[in-house]
């Protein structure tokens, strides 16, 4: 029996070595220093992942080198602005590119520094120094122009929060708005703040959109295997039909047909097959973990089969045409 329990432990220690070995820490400064695309380390909830074999496999509308050498949390989290978190086999596929912790001094100092960021910032961006007195003296345009908002919309957004009937401009007294319903000018500080909120965010959402757009790169390549694919089938094509199709079995009608079937049957397996692992994905993380570029090889194949089969459709376009010209009679 005590053998028995010995093997098994001996064997969880073999297999599951990296459960109890202790992670490999590293500072901020030895992060940024791998900030190419030859070695990019970045930080994510205090964690340090090697990112360089999955930058070519990354998304191709974002340009994730920027995260090189960086804590990427925020940026992770909401798609650099986009304000929509990442897939959970996202946070599976990340998780195999980790390697060690970053030292709990940066960790500490790090806290600290985004805290006092953010309320440094929310003082600067979101705070007005104005009484309740003050307040009620100005009209709703002041008041907008002090937030730096829109007049209608502040106006609209306190109507709508009190309910108010009568009518008012943005030449109306606050006060006066406090004669129908008795708000306090501290709900009218909070309205004002929201509403600049959430210019502030439309704002960064669209400045991170035209950082993205502006890092937008094509891995795709369309033209060589479009124009070699074109090349090669017109040219044993028009070969076919000439003298030298009757002269040669290997340039025949035949041979030209069996040749481009073939083709066609390559380029579309292996598209398929990496079509179907693509979307297993989503439902087996662990195929992330497979390194190689599929959602390349599948749209090239698929530039090939396309462009053959129109060629194919083509050059067989009257077997279409003839039957519809003359029409089999009863």
């Amino acid at each position: 029996m005590k053998k028995f329990i010995f093997g098994i432990s001996l064997l969880f220690f073999l297999l599951f070595p990296a459960k109890i070995t202790a992670a490999d820490t590293y500072t901020k400064e030895e992060v940024a220093q791998h900030d190419a695309s030859a070695s990019c380390w970045t930080i994510s909830e205090n964690k340090v992942y090697d990112l360089t074999e999955y930058l070519d496999q990354h998304d191709v509308y974002l340009d994730i080198r920027q995260w090189c050498g960086k804590d990427m949390t925020g940026d992770f989290k909401d798609k650099a602005g986009l304000g929509r978190d990442h897939k959970s086999s996202s946070y599976y596929l990340f998780e195999s590119y980790y390697i060690g912790e970053l030292s709990s001094t940066d960790t500490t100092a790090s806290t600290q520094t985004v805290t006092s960021e953010q309320d440094s910032s929310a003082e600067e961006q979101y705070s007005v120094e104005i009484s309740g007195q003050e307040l009620k003296t100005l009209t709703i345009g002041e008041i907008s122009d002090l937030w730096s908002i829109d007049t209608d919309d502040l106006l609209q957004q306190i109507i709508n929060e009190f309910d108010l009937k009568k009518m008012y401009t943005a030449n109306s007294l606050l006060y006066e708005l406090r004669a129908e319903y008795k708000f306090s000018p501290s709900q009218i500080k909070d309205i004002a703040e929201s509403l600049k909120t959430k210019n502030l965010e439309v704002n960064n959402l669209s400045n991170s959109n035209a950082d993205i757009q502006s890092n937008e790169r094509n891995p795709y390549n369309l033209p060589i295997p479009f124009s070699i694919s074109l090349f090669l089938y017109l040219l044993t094509w028009h070969m076919s039909k000439s003298s030298l199709g009757k002269k040669f079995k290997l340039l025949a009608p035949s041979t030209f047909n069996m040749f481009w079937n073939t083709v066609l049957l390559l380029s579309l397996i292996p598209s398929a097959l990496f079509g179907f692992y693509m979307i297993l994905r989503f439902s087996i993380p662990e195929l992330y973990n497979i390194r190689f570029n599929f959602l390349w090889w599948h749209v090239e194949g698929s530039i090939i089969f396309g462009t053959i089969s129109i060629l194919h459709f083509i050059t067989r376009l009257n077997l279409y045409i003839i039957p519809l010209k003359f029409p089999r009679k009863g």
